[in-house]
Parts: C-alpha cells; structure tokens; sequence
C-alpha cells in the first residue's frame, strides 16, 4: 500500500501542497495532469529523491517519510511518449505491467 498524507514539496520554484492519496496493495495509481501541475514531483517525493517539507509516505504500512531512497525499495523510470510510439496507450501501459514480477 502507498500511502500520502498532507504531503508537500518544493522544487526550483514550483510547491506542491498538502496532496493526499492512497494506492491500496495489489491496486493501480495514474497520476494525470498538464505539463507543470506537479506530477514527477509527487513521484519523487514518494521515491525519496526529492525533500518533503510537509506530509508524511507511508509504503507497505512502514513511515518512510525520512528514510533514504535506497531503503524505500520504490523506483520508476521517466517515460518519454516517444517510449514506443509504434503502440497505443493501452499497449504502453499494459507493457509495464506485463514486464513486472509477481513479487512487485
């Protein structure tokens, strides 16, 4: 489970402010939104590669608010839409989740 409560960030000279979420185990978050509304800050606050000034991330029931990057066990790659631009939405999606293990 991933879950965000009240979480707030800054980087360069855009905040992101008390946003709230939870992402139950086993289930799917789609994080959507125009260029600069804050989404890659959002998932790097989760990933522990930017700091939150605010707020708290919990992940699998554990506070990792203050834990480093390496011991949060979360990581994503930036996906540029070109990724594989031979296939639809749906086929770029579903190629991420068909690539993960079971034990993710």
């Amino acid at each position: 489970m991933i879950q965000v409560q009240g979480l707030s960030a800054s980087v360069g000279g855009f905040d992101l402010r008390e946003v709230t979420l939870e992402v139950p185990t086993g289930g799917y978050g789609l994080v959507i939104g125009p260029t600069g509304s804050g989404k890659t800050t959002l998932l790097e606050a989760i990933a522990g590669h930017v700091s939150i000034a605010a707020g708290r991330v919990s992940l699998r029931g554990v506070d990792v608010t203050a834990a480093p990057p390496e011991a949060r066990r979360v990581g994503f790659v930036y996906q540029h839409y070109h990724l594989f631009p031979h296939k639809t939405v749906r086929e770029n999606i579903g190629y991420g989740l068909r690539t993960g293990s079971a034990a993710d």
